[in-house]
C-alpha cells in the first residue's frame, strides 16, 4: 500500500533511481570506516564495543527508532540450536620481534592486522625458531611451517602434543594484484599455543635467517579470556502481522571491510531509510534487523524467539568493486525444496532494476549456505532466506579487505533496492507463519560441521577435513545433504537431488558423504 502523490507526498518509491537519491552514502562510508578499525572477534570485549558504537550511530540518526543490544553471557556448557557459544577471547595487543645476529623483523598487531591467530594463547617471553620439517623437538619453541593449508590442522596437533610455544606460517597468505595479503588464521578454542600469520616475504626472511644462524622470537601477546556476545536488534513496528528480517554478521578481525562491515552498513542505512519513510507515511511490513556474530549469534537469538519471520534477507560481503576485486554481486537463493513467493518477487525487482547497477550486474546462484541464512533452511526453523553476497572477492579474509576496494554506488543501489522491496511487500498477501518457539523444543537442527566431524571415524573425518581444506564446496555439499535428510527418506532421491543442484560435484565423493550422514541421525546432532 504505497503512499500516493495525491496524499501530499511524491511517490518516491515508484522507481529505484528516485529512492537512490535518499540514500546517505556518507553514513554507509562512516560505518565501514569505524568497523574496519576494530577487531571484532566473536566472544570478545571489542566486538561488544563495536556494537555499542553502532547503536550510538543508529540512535543519533533515528529519533523514532527502536534499538537495543542483547547481551549473551558466554558459558561453554551452553548450546544454541546445536552450536557451542564462542569462547571468551580478547586480543588487547601484540608485538613480535625476531633476531638473528641482528634484528630481522618486528611486527605488531596494531600495524599488522591478522598477525595473531584468533584464539591464540597469551605469551610473554623469548623462544627459538625451528623448522617444522627438519626438527623433531618442538618443546618451548616456535615452529616455522612452510607447507600448505591442507595439513595445517595436523601441524597444530603436533605442535600442541610436542609442547611447542607457537607456530609461524604464511600458508594462509597470498599475493593479490601484485600485493601481499596477510591471511586470517583461526586456532581451535582454548588453544595452548599461539600462531602468527606471515606474509610470503616475511616467511622467506625467516627461512633465510634459519639457514644462516639461530633465530630467536621475542613475543609479547596480551590475549585474555574475557568477553561477551552481543546481538544488535533494530525494529520497525507496523500493523502488518508479518515480519521480515534483515541479518548481517558483525564479526571478524579487522579490517574486514567487505566481509562484513559492508553488510552491516547497508543494513543500518536501510533502517535509517525505513524510519524516515515510515514517518512520512509510507507503509512497510514489520521489520527486524539483526547484527550478530556469524552463526553462533544468530543461533543464540533464534533460540529465544516466539514468532518466526516470514522471509529473511542476509547481507554478507556486498561492497566489493568489480574493477578492484572482480567479484560480482550475487543473490543466493533459498534451497530448491523451500517455496518462497517473496523470493520470486525480489528476483523480479532485481531484474527490473539491474540496469541501474551498470557496469555491475547482480547474478543469481543456488543455495550454498556459508552464512547466517543457512540456519533458516533447517527443518526445525523452515523459513525461506536468501543472501546478497560476493563469493569471489580475492581480498576476503585478508588484511587487504579494506574500504579502498569497495564500491559505494553499489552499496547505495543495494540499500535502495531492499528498501523498495520491503515497501512493495506491504502490498503482498502472503499469510504470516505460525508462531513457533524454538527454544527448549525438539526440532531438526541446522547443519553444524563442528558437531558432525567428531561423530565420524578417523578415516572418514580425515577424508572430510582434507576435502574441506582443499575445496570450499565441501561445506556446501555436506550441508545440502544434511538438509535433504531432514526432508527425504530415500538415499537414491537425495543423491539425485544433490547432483541436480550441484552438477559440478564429484559423484563418488558425494556418495560417500551421503552414506556417512545417513549413519548419523538428526537427533544426535542437536
Amino acid at each position: 500500500m504505497r503512499k500516493d502523490a495525491a496524499d501530499g507526498l511524491p511517490d518516491i518509491m515508484q522507481t529505484l533511481p528516485s529512492i537512490t537519491e535518499l540514500v546517505d552514502v556518507e553514513n554507509i562510508e562512516s560505518i565501514i570506516n569505524v568497523l574496519q578499525d576494530i577487531d571484532r572477534h566473536q566472544g570478545s570485549v571489542t566486538i561488544g564495543e563495536a556494537c555499542h558504537v553502532l547503536l550510538a550511530m543508529v540512535t543519533q540518526r533515528n529519533v523514532r527508532c527502536s534499538a537495543r543490544i542483547i547481551k549473551f553471557p558466554l558459558d561453554r556448557r551452553t548450546q544454541c540450536l546445536g552450536f557451542d557459544l564462542p569462547p571468551m577471547w580478547t586480543l588487547s595487543s601484540a608485538r613480535v620481534s625476531l633476531y638473528g645476529p641482528e634484528e630481522l623483523l618486528t611486527l605488531t598487531q596494531q600495524n599488522n592486522p591478522m598477525l595473531i591467530a584468533t584464539h591464540s594463547a597469551a605469551h610473554h617471553g623469548r623462544a627459538n625458531l625451528v623448522d617444522f620439517k627438519s626438527h623433531q623437538n618442538f618443546e618451548g619453541r616456535v615452529v616455522l611451517y612452510a607447507g600448505t593449508r591442507t595439513d595445517f590442522s595436523k601441524v597444530i596437533a603436533k605442535a600442541v602434543d610436542s609442547h611447542a610455544t607457537g607456530i609461524a606460517t604464511s600458508c594462509f597468505s597470498k599475493s593479490v594484484g601484485g600485493k601481499q595479503a596477510r591471511g586470517r588464521i583461526e586456532l581451535p578454542p582454548d588453544s595452548k599455543i599461539f600462531a602468527l600469520s606471515l606474509l610470503p616475504s616475511e616467511m622467506r626472511q625467516l627461512e633465510l635467517g634459519l639457514e644462516n644462524a639461530k633465530v630467536v622470537f621475542n613475543v609479547d601477546i596480551d590475549a585474555r579470556q574475557t568477553g561477551w556476545m552481543p546481538v544488535v536488534e533494530l525494529s520497525l513496528d507496523s500493523d502488518d502481522p508479518r515480519e521480515y528480517w534483515l541479518t548481517a554478521h558483525v564479526c571478524h578481525p579487522r579490517p574486514s571491510a567487505n566481509d562484513n562491515a559492508s553488510g552491516v552498513a547497508v543494513a543500518i542505512e536501510i533502517y535509517r531509510m525505513l524510519c524516515l519513510l515510515q514517518a512520512d507515511g509510507f507503509h512497510f511490513p514489520s521489520i527486524r534487523i539483526l547484527l550478530s556474530p556469524e552463526f553462533v549469534g544468530m543461533a543464540a537469538y533464534l533460540s529465544t524467539i516466539s514468532k518466526k519471520p516470514c522471509f529473511v534477507i542476509n547481507i554478507d560481503t556486498v561492497g566489493g568493486d568489480i574493477g578492484a576485486t572482480g567479484a560480482k554481486l550475487e543473490l543466493e537463493l533459498a534451497p530448491n525444496f523451500m517455496s518462497a513467493p517473496q523470493q520470486v518477487r525480489l528476483r523480479q525487482l532485481i531484474e527490473a532494476n539491474a540496469i541501474a547497477l551498470s557496469p555491475q550486474t547482480c547474478t543469481t546462484i543456488p543455495f550454498v549456505g556459508y552464512s547466517d541464512h543457512a540456519l533458516f533452511a533447517s527443518h526445525g526453523i523452515n523459513v525461506p532466506a536468501v543472501q546478497f553476497g560476493q563469493s569471489s572477492d580475492p581480498y576476503n579474509h585478508t588484511d587487504l579487505d579494506r574500504i579502498d576496494n569497495l564500491s559505494l554506488p553499489q552499496l547505495r543501489w543495494l540499500v535502495a533496492l531492499i528498501t523498495q522491496y520491503l515497501h512493495e511487500e506491504a502490498s503482498s498477501h502472503d499469510p504470516p507463519p505460525a508462531s513457533c518457539t524454538l527454544a527448549n523444543k525438539t526440532y531438526q537442527a541446522p547443519f553444524n560441521i563442528r558437531r558432525l566431524l567428531p561423530m565420524l571415524n578417523e578415516e572418514d573425518r580425515q577424508f572430510v577435513e582434507n576435502n574441506f581444506a582443499s575445496r570450499k564446496t565441501t561445506f556446501r555439499d555436506l550441508q545440502y545433504i544434511w538438509l535433504l535428510f531432514q526432508r527425504e527418506t530415500s538415499i537414491k532421491t537425495i543423491m539425485e537431488k544433490i547432483i541436480d543442484v550441484f552438477p559440478d560435484t564429484d559423484r563418488t565423493t558425494m556418495e560417500r558423504y551421503v552414506k556417512k550422514i545417513a549413519d548419523v541421525t538428526p537427533t544426535r546432532l542437536i
